[in-house]
């Protein structure tokens, strides 16, 4: 059983295919309560964060746990990059990835 630390950037497979970076807030036994989804585009300059539902607010969203079939940590440089597109706090070197 994987035990994230509470905030912890965590990188979730849905069964559609979509990879979603968040901040798990809430975990109940058939929901994941996250903060901030986003995924990564290809774009003509490079990778970029773009949020998962483009249309809707900024904010929580439910998931129901039925559709994640993968659940795991954040790369560092992944995670670095989501913190500074949310809450505009650099935490780490320049790269390649374009924040949201």
């Amino acid at each position: 059983m994987l035990v994230e630390k509470t905030g912890e950037v965590m990188t979730l497979k849905l069964q559609s295919g979509d990879e979603l970076i968040t901040r798990i807030e809430k975990e109940t036994s058939e929901t994941y309560t996250c903060e901030q989804c986003i995924t990564i585009a290809a774009t003509s300059q490079g990778v970029a964060m773009v949020p998962w539902i483009q249309t809707a607010k900024p904010g929580k969203i439910d998931l129901n746990k039925s559709q994640v079939v993968a659940k795991v940590p954040t790369i560092k440089e992944i995670a670095d990059k989501y913190l500074e597109a949310v809450t505009g706090i650099s935490v780490s070197s320049p790269s390649s990835i374009i924040g949201v």
